[in-house]
């Protein structure tokens, strides 16, 4: 509603008289807003005795102040709204209930287009969802002479639909009236109410905010199938001022699509209510996507990764793409188009997307698949196994690397690309288990020669670029890393051969393939102590010529960058700008949103940068911070464990202040030794081993023992 009151109200009734009425039957203005309540029935009273508006006006005034005060405005009602209503309205007459009744129930309003004199019109219907039984059936008495029978009937219809459909618990009793001058005559007669009706009885049985921006008509049969209706030309025109969206009957033929409102076609319910709960101005240019995909499997294969992840969780529970989503997965090309356009979103680091994407495709599905479309299984296995990497999940990475080794030898002799993707992602696997083990397997070992050998060739006929090779470098220098300062110099070797075979120096197109080695290879260098060349890779990486920059020019940094600068400021205590940094750093802690890895170590790195600063309270509550990522329900065991890293340094730095911070060793030492049986037993022994406060001390002295390379 607007921000005009009943004085604004009072102004038009004088002034004028149609721009008084369309604010009525729109439900414009907050008639109750920032007046007192004699005024406001002195303002009542000018305009209930103004000769020149009609009596039907005034009950339309009446009707209009009942409708405000039952659809609750954001800013609320003043106290004595209700009393005011009730001793001056025959609210009996327009509702068939006391005031107080409607209190108890759920009201919203529904925008219908009616088409008329060659022009269409937004016109509101009320709905009220009440506990308590009314003496007439749903609409109201003076409303029944004004509405045709065919009207009600969809009226009647569109209730079936949403009570079928949402299944209310206990008895329900529901209320309807259009927002409009009581007369003798009927004034509507359009079935297109039917859809909008629909929409309006399951928003309020369900309780669920949904859009205002979009605007539906129809018919409906109590099935949930939409019905064809007339006069579509005028009503888009009747919406393309005051909507973004149009849901219209798919029977109709839609000739011309103009660029506003959206048309969007809807064969059923189902569909209709899906737009309605997914729209949102931030993705409202998705809106014809969503159409065309749910209808397409071509278009859902290349571009389900388009759509927002919440969008995808939402269809695949209400198995909106059931048919859509069968016809991709059966169709061994299309499913190799989406498995692709998957593994592009899980390495483009879109987390929450790619974990709707991946529960789109169930487990017995999959075991039929994997004999017909083996290579895009494979694919389907590889994205999924990265995802759980990502994630931590080691239950989840366990499963899709068990189920990818049985198509590993058929799929290589298809494609050998899939296969070591595959392969290099077990692998990081490995490094989540926290199984850190140099020596790589026969079937590795083989695969690695053969792609050398081939690399090679390209070499001598002058391509020095192989991703294939170069990805496969990068891991194996990884799982190198992972196995201490000791291997520096392999590591060193490994790091130099992925980023020239990813094409650094040659070919910037692939910057981000071995920009990200640059990272890995800083990591390494500040395990084993070497910092000069730890800063020269920091640099590279951040695209800088001195980290002074940082502080005096605009320098994007991805995840990675702040936990590259956080760790290296962390360890190399004499650097000259470390204090410049932390000051630096300082403001933007509370914009930065930090939920997932590797925030967890930008924060525990940054807290004892604090400390050493002298900023204890600060550096509490980074610790904190890092200690509710690494234990967040949306991560795994391999993230979960980390927490020992924060938790060891509170644990001395909490005795240093006086603040009062929320701390529960027990329940942090449940939680990791619970994640650590999935983990590497080996590795995590010394939990056995030692009372939780010894664990702690341990790895407070010797984090890198615990957690090398990336891990810390």
């Amino acid at each position: 509603m607007s921000s005009g009151n009943i004085s604004s109200l009072e102004f038009l009734a004088q002034n004028h008289h149609i721009m008084f009425k369309d604010v009525l039957l729109t439900c414009s203005y907050s008639p109750f807003k920032e007046i007192s309540h004699q005024d406001f029935k002195n303002k009542y009273q000018a305009i209930t005795s103004i000769g020149a508006i009609s009596k039907g006006l005034k009950e339309l005034f009446n009707l209009y102040l009942l409708t405000s005060f039952l659809l609750k405005e954001e800013s609320g009602q003043p106290s004595w709204a209700e009393s005011f209503l009730t001793d001056t309205l025959d609210v009996k007459k327009y509702l068939g209930l006391s005031l107080g009744s409607t209190k108890m129930g759920s009201w919203c309003s529904v925008p219908v287009i009616f088409t008329g004199n060659n022009t269409a019109g937004i016109r509101l219907f009320i709905i009220g969802l009440l506990d308590e039984k009314l003496e007439y059936y749903m609409i109201p008495e003076w409303a029944q002479p004004i509405l045709s029978d065919t009207l009600l009937q969809a009226v009647e219809k569109a209730k079936q639909m949403a009570t079928s459909f949402v299944q209310p618990v206990g008895k329900k009793f529901f209320l309807c009236f259009p927002l409009t001058i009581p007369g003798k005559t009927v004034q509507f007669k359009d079935i297109s109410l039917g859809l909008p009706l629909a929409l309006g009885f399951t928003r309020i049985l369900t309780a669920r905010p949904v859009t205002t921006k979009l605007v539906a008509t129809g018919g409906i049969e109590a099935d949930g199938t939409i019905t064809k209706i007339g006069h579509l030309d005028k009503k888009i025109m009747g919406a393309e001022l005051r909507f973004d969206g149009l849901l219209y009957p798919f029977a109709n033929d839609v000739v011309q699509k103009e660029k506003k409102p959206v048309l969007i076609p809807v064969s059923n319910f189902k569909q209709a209510w899906m737009f309605f709960s997914l729209y949102s101005e931030k993705h409202k240019e998705k809106l014809s996507l969503l159409s065309n995909i749910i209808q397409d499997p071509k278009l859902f294969a290349e571009n389900i990764g388009n759509l927002p992840a919440e969008w995808i969780t939402w269809i695949q529970n209400e198995r909106s793409i059931d048919k859509t989503l069968y016809k991709v997965i059966n169709n061994p090309s299309l499913f190799f188009i989406f498995t692709s356009n998957f593994e592009k979103i899980v390495d483009g680091y879109l987390l929450d997307k790619g974990k709707a994407i991946s529960k789109l495709i169930k487990q017995n599905v999959l075991d039929q698949l994997s004999n017909v479309s083996p290579v895009a299984t494979l694919k389907w296995c590889s994205a999924n196994l990265s995802l759980a990497n990502h994630l931590g999940c080691i239950e989840d990475a366990s499963k899709w690397k068990n189920y990818g080794l049985g198509l590993t030898k058929k799929v290589l002799q298809a494609d050998m690309e899939i296969v070591v993707t595959f392969y290099n992602h077990a692998l990081v696997f490995n490094h989540n288990r926290f199984f850190f083990h140099k020596n790589l397997s026969d079937e590795l070992t083989g695969l690695l020669k053969f792609l050398e050998s081939q690399y090679k060739q390209k070499c001598d006929f002058g391509c020095t670029t192989d991703l294939l090779t170069g990805r496969f470098y990068g891991t194996i220098m990884q799982n190198v890393a992972f196995c201490g300062p000791g291997y520096i110099e392999e590591s060193e070797n490994l790091s130099q051969k992925a980023c020239k075979a990813l094409g650094k120096g040659t070919t910037p197109e692939f910057k981000d393939e071995w920009k990200r080695h640059l990272s890995y290879i800083t990591f390494a260098r500040l395990d084993a102590g070497n910092f000069v060349k730890a800063e020269e890779s920091l640099k590279a990486y951040l695209e800088i010529n001195i980290l002074e920059n940082i502080l005096i020019q605009p320098v994007e940094l991805d995840p990675w960058g702040y936990a590259l600068l956080a760790r290296f400021f962390c360890q190399v205590k004499d650097h000259p700008i470390r204090k410049k940094y932390y000051q630096w750093i300082g403001p933007r802690l509370d914009s930065i949103k930090m939920d997932t890895h590797p925030w967890q170590l930008f924060a525990y790195n940054t807290g004892q940068i604090a400390y050493s600063l002298g900023h204890i309270d600060e550096a509490i509550t980074m610790m904190i911070k890092s200690i509710d990522i690494c234990l967040s329900d949306h991560l795994g065991p391999s993230i979960h464990v980390m927490s020992l890293l924060p938790i060891s340094m509170l644990a001395n730095y909490r005795k240093e202040t006086k603040k009062n911070f929320e701390i529960d060793f027990t329940r942090w030492e449940k939680d990791i030794k619970t994640s650590a049986k999935n983990l590497d037993a080996d590795h995590f022994n010394f939990l056995k081993e030692s009372d939780f406060q010894t664990v702690l001390k341990e790895v407070r002295k010797y984090p890198e023992r615990i957690f090398p390379f990336t891990y810390r």
